[in-house]
């Protein structure tokens, strides 16, 4: 309360009040000084939607991106790391595709045109990622045969060729490009 009089001038809390109402979007409608909206769109403190698909979908690229952490020599299960051309590659590729897929989900957060070609880089870097963590880990102890191992591997192969098929195939990419 203090702290609202102070950043608005002095002119207290029914000020800021009407200027947070003025600031809901025109879909949500005021109900006796409660936001509505929508089904399954969530409204936070300031009246603006939180949870929009366009929102998940930009959230669900960066935590996909993120994964491909599991995929560097940190994370390869040996102490020290694993260390040459191959995991160095690996380590290269991965961490490419995180920062790939945190452009990509900022560029649909904030709808930029070109979230689009980001992401199909960006998967294909994914997918690139793949083939020296699968040769550098098969010349460890653990090897392929690992659960952990298995299902890093077919999460980035299967979860990178799905943003690779959302953007390229017609009927995918339309489905998601019409509700982001």
């Amino acid at each position: 309360m203090v702290l609202d009089s102070v950043l608005d001038g002095g002119g207290g809390h029914d000020q800021v009040q009407r200027r947070r109402a003025r600031a809901v979007p025109k879909h949500v409608m005021r109900d006796q000084g409660t936001a509505c909206a929508p089904a399954g769109v969530n409204i936070d403190a300031e009246g603006g939607a939180m949870w929009t698909f366009r929102n998940l979908i930009a959230l669900g690229l960066f935590l996909f991106g993120t994964t491909f952490l599991w995929m560097t020599a940190a994370m390869a299960g040996k102490t020290p790391p694993p260390t040459g051309t191959t995991w160095t590659l690996a380590n290269v590729l991965a961490y490419a595709a995180v920062v790939g897929f945190t452009i990509a989900a900022w560029g649909v957060f904030k709808q930029y045109s070109w979230w689009e070609t980001a992401a199909v880089v960006f998967g294909i870097v994914g997918l690139a990622a793949v083939v020296p963590f699968i040769v550098g880990q098969s010349k460890l102890d653990v090897g392929l045969g690992d659960l952990g191992v298995q299902i890093n591997l077919w999460m980035h192969l299967l979860g990178s060729a799905a943003v690779i098929a959302i953007v390229l195939l017609p009927i995918a990419h339309d489905w998601v490009t019409r509700r982001v």
